[in-house]
């Protein structure tokens, strides 16, 4: 048995930037609001993953949780009412195995066992017209089930 462990925390900064419409003479903003949290707000500050790795006999399971921190999301109006704050989730992975011989292995598994996924937005914007946020750090999709079949030479 395999015990891991893993945890990061982040935080972006910008320091500073020069407003591009004094630069480039136009009304069109390179660095908005959008842009900015694009660097600073759409990743989550932490993300823990806590791992499990079992082989008894020719059974292998590998159980993965990962909690992804919160996150932020913003519209490029200034209406900050459409900004959107999506809370911290916890993902569950799971991969069940079983060696037919040496070198054949079968294998059913999950990414995202419990089909999360992040709050609805509510109303969509010109930017957010999709139902999830577009940048969830374990998508918008739900959950991957699988089955696999390898063969190591």
């Amino acid at each position: 048995m395999k015990w891991t462990a893993a945890f990061n925390w982040n935080q972006t900064k910008i320091l500073s930037y020069k407003e591009s419409t004094s630069i480039l003479g136009t009304s069109y903003e390179l660095m908005d609001r959008e842009a900015r949290n694009l660097i600073t707000g759409v990743q989550p500050r932490t993300k823990l993953i806590l791992g499990g790795d079992w082989s008894i006999e020719r059974f292998n399971l590998n159980l993965a949780l990962t909690r992804y921190g919160s996150y932020k999301e913003v519209n490029s109006s200034a209406n900050r009412d459409l900004d959107r704050v999506y809370s911290a989730k916890w993902i569950t992975d799971l991969d069940l195995g079983y060696n037919l011989s040496k070198n054949l292995n079968v294998a059913i598994g999950a990414k995202n066992l419990f089909d999360i996924y992040p709050k609805k937005q509510g109303v969509p914007s010109s930017t957010m017209v999709s139902s999830y946020g577009t940048y969830s750090p374990y998508g918008f999709t739900g959950g991957y089930y699988y089955t696999r079949l390898t063969y190591a030479f």
